[in-house]
Order: structure tokens, then sequence, then C-alpha cells
């Protein structure tokens, strides 16, 4: 039986062996090339202005408050903001798009540091790159705050990586809106 087995392996089917073990390899050679050509966009920068609407105010504002509590809580504990924002490539509204970026925030301490639960999802639409990919996590207003970037669609399926928000500067515009300058890095 030995004697069977050995011829087998040996010489019967050399040609299928052959063949085995090159398909085996074309295999590896393919699943490695897939993975290079499917690589990670670099690191994104971005600038972002939030503006929300003032008491009176009926033009120029890109956030609104969107849910609330029946009655006023401290620290505005609740209180639910909706936001559809341009992504600019520098800090200056007549700056090119690069994207937008559309979610909601919730004020979620009713004491301490005003404590914020975001939920982005990122639209990136350049010469270079075009697709979707979301942000969610915590943020303390006035700090820098970082958040897990899962992947969405386009060039940024099935990307994670880290998204980290930098306040720059805040204020009101003429409309009596208060607005807030916002640094993304994305990093993939």
């Amino acid at each position: 039986m030995a004697v069977r087995r050995h011829l087998f392996l040996s010489g019967t089917h050399p040609l299928l062996l052959r063949l085995f073990f090159v398909s085996s390899c074309m295999i590896v050679f393919i699943n490695g090339r897939s993975s290079a050509v499917a690589a990670s966009p670099p690191n994104i920068v971005a600038f972002n202005y939030l503006s929300i609407q003032g008491a009176n105010s009926t033009s120029g504002y890109n956030t609104v408050l969107c849910g609330a509590p029946p009655h006023p809580q401290p620290n505005s504990f609740a209180q639910t903001y909706c936001f559809d924002t341009p992504l600019l490539s520098r800090k200056h509204l007549a700056s090119s798009p690069i994207g937008r970026v559309q979610g909601t925030f919730v004020f979620v301490t009713s004491s301490g540091p005003q404590i914020l639960f975001v939920s982005e999802s990122f639209t990136i639409n350049t010469t270079t790159y075009k697709g979707t990919f979301t942000g969610v996590g915590l943020e303390t207003i006035g700090q820098v705050s970082s958040k897990p970037i899962t992947g969405g669609t386009g060039d940024f399926a099935r990307v994670n990586g880290v998204a980290t928000t930098t306040p720059l500067n805040t204020g009101n515009d003429s409309s009596d809106n208060f607005y807030a300058w916002f640094k993304y890095k994305f990093t993939f």
C-alpha cells in the first residue's frame, strides 16, 4: 500500500501537482496586488465653518436646533442640533470646497464642562478622492478632540482612522448667528 501511495504522488500526476503549485502562487500574487491597489487615502486636512441660527436670524446659518427637552435644562443638556456644513480647503468662506459634513450633536452633560455627542457623515468630492466616511464620538467644547473614522463609500470604503477636530475661533456674525471655525485632520 505504501508503494502505491508513493507512485501516486511521485509520477502518476506531476502535471496536476505543478498546476496546483502555479495556481497557488497566482492567488498569492493577485491577493498581494489587490491590497496594494486598495491603499488608504492619505491624510486630509479640511476647515469647517459652523453657524448656528440666532434667535431672530433668517439667513446665514447652516446649523439649527432640531430637538430639545420640554423645559430648559442647565448647561443646554439634551439640546440637539442638526447641521449641513461645507468642508473647505482653507479657513476662508471663499476657499475651494472639498466636501461637506452633515450630522447632529447633542449636549450630554447637565453640569461641568459642556460635552457633545457628535455623529458626522463626511463627503469628500475632490479631483483625487470621492466618497464618504463617518465619525462618531464625544467632544468637549473648546478642546481638541478625536473620534474614530469608519469607512463608507467610494475611495473611503472599508477605511478606518481618526478624525481630529481642533476649534479655531468663535463669534457672532452680522445676523447674530453664532459661528465657529474648526480644523479637521483625517488620518487614515
